[in-house]
């Protein structure tokens, strides 16, 4: 029978006990099967779903894979190269090539159905990216996979080509804009040579044309130093001619001869010392004094040992005074001589200097000649580099899209491991979901018999309702 409660545990009304629950296993009994009946009718009725992964390796070729001491691994590469794959223009190209992405959905586009089944996660610290595929039928899952591997491929191939292509047409361009410019160039500098006035070789040539202005100035300075020495020699002349006051000289010590004069003496020997140098044109002065000197010594001789009538102390003392005679001339017009030396040198002077000034105009013509050849052909040398420059890159370009033509890309992308199948079945697979059935079997029989109890508290409370003193019984109690 019922057992009455008090006040005090009337909230113990509200609990079931679990001889509840396992004396109304019956509910188990129903709601169990009734799950696994679903889980059964699930099974067969939905359609599977295969996920298949693959991991791929993408590497800058020549680059090492582990980073070396001062070097690391660039954060942003694998990121970058994780994008592109999962990118709309890349899964576009695959399209057509996954088959359940042909199928024609109004609410989304082929692109968003592949995106939403691809999931690509770069494995971090590595060059490694790990990639997922979900599709109803495992050989279209791999398929799918493999394509939009393929695709990424050929997007990273061309994309570089295409590249190498743009490149290629610009510096092609550049090029041929710069033989344009070393051909309008040579023009140039073919006409400066038309019109320059040297033949050959142009350092030699003004070599030559610079040797003959250094000989014609070398000449003009020896010039300008004997007639100023001879100027000098003529002040020197004159103020000895004003001081001897004779028209002659008597330069033999003879005593039948009037004395000497040392002045005139001077004359004669500065004379011999000019010719001697090359300053004064005319006899040989200095063979004359040596002729009188010795003459003078062999009549003392002669004189002291025969007297003055002896026939060789006459034949001598002529011989003297024939010396002294054409001495006594040239020092008479000795300043006459000086004076026409100094004139000659004076005109060869004003000669040399204006065939030095028409020499060095000459040599200043060559070189602004030479100079603008020069200029000339340095502006060629620098856009001949620049060429040979482009060029190299040209050849460069090209070998490189060829490797690229032939799958040798800048970036090297190895599949690791994969397509295959992650497990043979991802959803449904059975011990998940029979297991998911008896739970939710379970729950469902819990449900059921707490809901009885409750429908028969709330069935009993009006029968209780006109005791005032009598509380609800507590379910299950017995006397």
């Amino acid at each position: 029978m019922l057992r009455p409660h008090t006040d005090g545990n009337a909230s113990s009304s509200d609990q079931i006990s679990i001889s509840t629950f396992l004396r109304k296993w019956y509910y188990f009994a129903i709601t169990i099967p009734l799950c696994l009946g679903l889980g059964v009718a699930h099974y067969f009725l939905v359609t599977p779903t295969y996920v298949v992964s693959a991991r791929i390796l993408i590497q800058e070729r020549g680059r090492p894979l582990t980073p070396q001491e001062g070097n690391s691994l660039d954060q942003n590469f694998l990121p970058t190269h994780a994008e592109i794959l999962s990118s709309p223009t890349v899964i576009g190209r695959a399209i057509p090539s996954i088959p359940n992405a042909k199928v024609d959905s109004p609410d989304k586009s082929p692109i968003d159905q592949v995106l939403e089944r691809l999931e690509v996660r770069p494995l971090a610290g590595t060059n490694v990216i790990s990639i997922t595929y979900t599709d109803e039928d495992p050989a279209w899952a791999i398929d799918g996979l493999t394509n939009i591997i393929d695709s990424y491929r050929n997007y990273l191939t061309e994309r570089e080509q295409s590249g190498h292509q743009e490149t290629i047409v610009l510096l092609d361009k550049r090029a041929e804009k710069l033989r344009e410019e070393i051909a309008g160039l040579q023009a140039e500098y073919q006409q400066v040579r038309s019109q320059s006035p040297l033949l050959g070789n142009d350092l030699d040539a003004a070599s030559v044309q610079r040797n003959k202005l250094m000989r014609v100035g070398e000449e003009l300075v020896r010039t300008q130093s004997q007639r100023i020495v001879l100027e000098n020699q003529l002040e020197t002349l004159i103020a000895m001619r004003k001081e001897a006051g004779e028209p002659n000289i008597h330069l033999v010590a003879n005593p039948a001869l009037p004395d000497q004069s040392s002045s005139q003496r001077k004359i004669v020997e500065l004379l011999a010392r000019l010719n001697a140098e090359g300053l004064l044109t005319g006899a040989h002065l200095q063979t004359d004094l040596d002729t009188l000197l010795a003459a003078e010594v062999e009549y003392a001789e002669l004189r002291k040992h025969h007297g003055e009538k002896h026939p060789n102390v006459v034949g001598v003392m002529n011989r003297i005074e024939t010396i002294e005679k054409r001495l006594d001339d040239v020092a008479s017009s000795a300043t006459e001589l000086v004076r026409q030396e100094t004139n000659s040198l004076r005109r060869r002077e004003t000669q040399l200097n204006s065939l030095y000034q028409d020499e060095f105009l000459e040599a200043k013509k060559v070189d602004q000649f030479l100079v603008q050849q020069q200029q000339k052909q340095d502006e060629i040398d620098l856009v001949k580099a620049a060429h040979d420059t482009i060029v190299m890159q040209l050849n460069e370009l090209r070998l490189a899209d060829q490797a690229v033509s032939e799958g040798r890309s800048s970036v090297l992308v190895s599949v690791l491991d994969g397509p295959v199948l992650t497990d043979e079945l991802l959803w449904p697979q059975p011990k998940p979901l029979f297991g998911i059935c008896v739970l939710a079997g379970l729950a469902s029989g819990f449900c059921m018999v707490f809901a009885s109890e409750k429908l028969k508290q709330i069935n009993r409370a009006p029968k209780s309702s006109g005791t005032p003193h009598q509380m609800p019984l507590e379910f299950g109690s017995t006397t």
